[in-house]
């Protein structure tokens, strides 16, 4: 997966010289050695139960790039990562993803950890073989590992403690979002509660799309007006009115980089029988990103180039 340029974590990969709670460095990792998994594994898991983080891959510990090709992680797919992670701790609690980055004109692996939500336990034990037969234990079934600044360790109380008042306040802050939208709410508005449930979707919420404006629902707008630009049109808006030299290959390059731009219809919308159309909110952010970092369009054509060239060479 490509770089998240909206992901503050992953962008201080490129710059960062020191380990941290949220992020380690690790020179290589080989997909065929059973004690790199372990320990991987490990930091990964830590990492969930901490708030999550990066784990760099092709890093020395002071963030000079180590010049190990990663290809063979890169191409490990997510999916296999997450069932060596459940075989050690029989759940799907933790969610990640690996992306492709550059240091200093070197292709790193970075692998993305997500917070979980409840702490994760290992239920199996990580034990590898090492040198005259011996065995090592990266981890005994039964513990549960947080970070304890750039180290994986097993938790204390005050790592459980940490993680419960986390949890609290995330569900405060949420319950606290809905009530507010409720006593915000303008007079003679219809309050409901929706159902999180739906048949075609875990995550989908049912509604029911109306196009009359007097009836209860949510109205269909028509994407014509939300999403007015095509590309040729996009690139006049941020060349006249932001005063940018944005080209077709940038926007091609720019989507690449930012996945979520392409699948969050706030900024696309993509009918099945026209061209991409865009959003001023597609404008807006894109003349955000370039005016708060010079260095973005470069950073985005060259990892658009990175991609196709490991791409050629896969083949």
């Amino acid at each position: 997966m490509p770089i998240q340029a909206d992901d503050p974590l992953l962008s201080r990969v490129t710059t960062a010289k020191r380990e941290s709670t949220y992020l380690d460095f690790k020179r290589e990792f080989n997909p065929s050695s059973k004690g790199d998994w372990c320990e991987l594994i490990k930091d990964i898991v830590a990492m969930a139960n901490s708030g999550g983080g990066v784990i760099a891959i092709g890093l020395n510990n002071g963030g000079t790039p180590s010049g190990i090709p990663v290809t063979d992680v890169l191409n490990v797919d997510d999916a296999v990562f997450l069932d060596k992670i459940r075989k050690y701790t029989s759940t799907d609690l933790v969610n990640m993803s690996i992306h492709e980055m550059c240091r200093d004109s070197h292709t790193i692996a970075c692998i993305r950890v997500y917070k979980s939500s409840y702490p994760v336990v290992f239920t199996s034990p990580g034990t590898y073989p090492i040198d005259n037969g011996r065995q090592k234990s990266a981890f005994s079934a039964g513990t549960i590992y947080f970070r304890h600044g750039a180290k994986s360790e097993i938790a204390n109380q005050n790592d459980l403690r940490k993680f419960v008042e986390r949890r609290v306040e995330e569900i405060r802050t949420e319950w606290l979002s809905g009530v507010r939208k409720i006593i915000t709410a303008p007079e003679g508005a219809h309050i409901a509660v929706l159902n999180s449930d739906s048949p075609s979707s875990p995550d989908g919420v049912p509604i029911r799309l109306v196009k009359d404006s007097a009836a209860d629902g949510f109205q269909l707008i028509d994407p014509d007006t939300t999403h007015p630009y095509r590309q040729k049109e996009l690139l006049q808006v941020l060349n006249a009115n932001y005063g940018l030299k944005v080209t077709s290959h940038d926007i091609v390059c720019i989507k690449h980089c930012i996945p979520s731009l392409t699948t969050d219809q706030t900024y696309c919308y993509t009918s099945k029988f026209s061209s991409t159309r865009y959003s001023d909110a597609f404008a807006e952010r894109i003349a955000n990103e370039i005016k708060q970092d010079g260095s973005f369009l470069v950073r985005c054509r060259e990892m658009r180039k990175l991609h196709l060239r490991n791409k050629r060479m896969n083949k």
